[in-house]
């Protein structure tokens, strides 16, 4: 969305609250419509800004931004282009305020290496981490202009990514380095990161949210499973998923559609083969593999975390190591479909 001049990516909506505007990605409704039973927690988490940025260009030497961070601390990454410029502590309850100067140096080094790269090298980028929901207060740009980008400044594919707190982040210390955003890196992709940690439920009002904005895409993802080991019979698991599936597919049928089985956990390699987190996680991934449709690609997410040691102690969440792991084999199964 474009608000005050600024693209606002993989932000559906800007509420008023507290005196600026928090970064949603989902709207009120789809977010309301999310939980199965006792567990609603995905009202929380679908307000965190994962994947949201900021972003513009301007003829300002530097500028001001004011952020805030709603419940706990956060971090904010800034970028121009794809070049890191740094890392902004943002600590909860309070309006911070930063000073941001455009990059020393870069006046002295040849055009051409700025050339080529995900992102043109004009374009400031203010990346969200994963911790707290954020809220806007304003930019200050001393007068000189602002505008956001340009279609041709930006990565011309665009990847829709739902999922579990995996492709959330999960357990990267710098959400900037969870596997999604690596892959998206290394596949000049334009990502907005859809994914709800702990309630991946493939709830009907997400549903419908999602196939609303899939025929916007050139591929959509969806890593379905985990979250679901605990509360879902096979019965269920199957209509839900299954009901996600066909309308994407029904939504957007030039969309390229790829599903993710239960990447590798410990679920996996319970002791007690009659243990219902592993007669699910296999139960699950067959469900999947199964699915009737030649033109909706599955990948076995034990293909794309291959080392059990790429999990974190909890054998749920993937290290920083593992969602490196997990990025290089993504993208190579992505090429081949897009």
């Amino acid at each position: 969305m474009i608000f005050q001049n600024m693209e606002f990516h993989n932000v559906e909506c800007l509420e008023e609250r507290l005196g600026g505007y928090m970064l949603q990605r989902f709207p009120e409704e789809v977010r309301f419509g999310l939980g199965y039973q006792d567990h609603d927690r995905g009202r929380m988490f679908s307000q965190m800004p994962v994947g949201c940025e900021i972003r513009f260009v301007t003829d300002a030497h530097f500028f001001r931004i004011s952020l805030a961070s709603y419940e706990k601390d956060n971090r904010i990454f800034v970028f121009r282009g794809n070049f890191l410029q740094s890392v902004l502590d943002l600590p909860a309850g309070k309006i911070s305020t930063f000073h941001i100067e455009e990059p020393a140096g870069w006046s002295n080094i040849e055009t051409e290496a700025f050339r080529g790269h995900r992102f043109s090298s004009q374009v400031w980028r203010i990346v969200m981490d994963k911790e707290s929901s954020v809220l806007y207060y304003g930019a200050d740009f001393v007068g000189h202009s602002v505008r956001p980008p340009q279609k041709e400044e930006v990565p011309t594919k665009k990847w829709m990514a739902y999922g579990s707190s995996i492709t959330f982040g999960g357990d990267a210390h710098l959400g900037i380095n969870a596997y999604a955003m690596r892959t998206a890196r290394l596949l000049d992709l334009d990502l907005y990161n859809k994914s709800i940690a702990g309630s991946c439920f493939c709830d009907v009002s997400v549903v419908e949210y999602l196939a609303k904005k899939a025929p916007q895409m050139d591929l959509v993802t969806c890593e379905l499973g985990i979250n679901m080991l605990r509360r879902f019979p096979e019965e269920v698991f199957k209509e839900r998923t299954y009901h996600l599936i066909g309308r994407l597919r029904e939504a957007a049928p030039e969309t390229k559609i790829a599903v993710i089985t239960p990447f590798t956990a410990g679920a996996a390699y319970q002791k007690d083969e009659s243990n219902e987190g592993r007669t699910r996680y296999y139960a699950f991934t067959d469900i999947l593999k199964a699915y009737p449709d030649p033109a909706v690609t599955v990948w076995d997410g034990r293909e794309i975390l291959k080392d059990f040691s790429g999990l974190s102690a909890d054998l749920v969440h993937p290290s920083d190591e593992g969602h490196a792991m997990m990025a290089m084999e993504l993208a190579n199964k992505i090429k081949k479909i897009i």
